[in-house]
This record gives structure tokens, C-alpha cells and sequence, in this order.
């Protein structure tokens, strides 16, 4: 590339290294929106008397995330919010995006939904899905 092709390529970086679309076209990945969707990471741990499933939530607030039991799924869903704007013209740097999630996972049908509970603490969503006693209940032959 010829220096004056680089000094050109330089300045309109530096002009528009702010601009998110601008920095992923510039960095060879395609443009993300800023209400993109992303899927946070989980793990799921099978005890001897529940599920447990750990979500990472980072920047995620309680009233922003759901938790429902739905048939045998387990859904979480929710928004990661925009931070509170010191002053909006001081802004010199913006990477921080507005995203949805939705996670989804297959449930065994033996739990005491009842009893299910989740609390989010330092980003992280835990899910207690505690099991049947005894494996199920009976039911009486008619």
C-alpha cells in the first residue's frame, strides 16, 4: 500500500474509531446491532436432590431478567440496559451494546416445580430446580 493510501486509512480510523459499525467493518467482522442479541454462558449441575444452572448475567439488574417454567423448558430471558449517561457529550469511546437474551433448557420432567428458585448475585443468575421426592408419585390404577 502506497504511504498516502495509509495516511488516509489512518485518519478515517482515527476520525471514526468511536463509531462501533465503523471499528467491526474496519476489523473484518460484519456490523452488530446495538439491540444485537448475544447468549450468555451457562452450566448445568445435576445433584443428588436438584438441578442447578448458572447463568452469566454481567450488568444485568433482577427486574431485567425472567425466569419461567414452561411444560419441561426452562426459560430465561432478559436485557442488559444502557448505563446511566455521565454526560452524553463527553462520551469518547462507545463498545458497550443494549442486548436481549434468551436461554432455553430442556427439563427432566421429574421436579418440584413449586419449589424452583433463582437469585441473581455478581452476575450470575443461579436456578435451583429441585427433584421429586422418591422419583415421581404414585398414581392409583382406577
Amino acid at each position: 500500500m502506497n504511504p498516502a493510501a495509509k495516511a488516509t486509512l489512518a485518519q478515517i480510523r482515527q476520525m471514526f474509531s468511536s463509531d462501533p459499525l465503523f471499528r467491526d467493518l474496519m476489523d473484518g467482522r460484519l456490523p452488530s446491532s446495538q439491540t444485537a442479541q448475544f447468549t450468555p454462558a451457562a452450566d448445568v449441575y445435576t445433584l443428588k436432590d436438584s438441578y442447578v444452572v448458572l447463568i452469566d448475567l454481567p450488568g444485568v439488574t433482577r427486574k431485567d431478567v425472567h425466569v419461567r417454567l414452561e411444560g419441561d423448558k426452562l426459560v430465561v430471558e432478559g436485557h442488559r440496559g444502557p448505563a446511566p449517561e455521565l454526560d452524553p457529550g463527553t462520551r469518547t469511546n462507545h463498545e458497550r451494546r443494549w442486548e436481549t437474551f434468551s436461554r432455553v433448557f430442556q427439563l427432566p420432567l421429574m421436579l418440584d416445580a413449586p419449589e424452583v428458585s433463582a437469585t441473581l448475585e455478581s452476575g450470575v443468575l443461579t436456578v435451583v430446580l429441585p427433584k421429586l421426592e422418591g422419583g415421581g408419585r404414585t398414581v392409583p390404577v382406577q
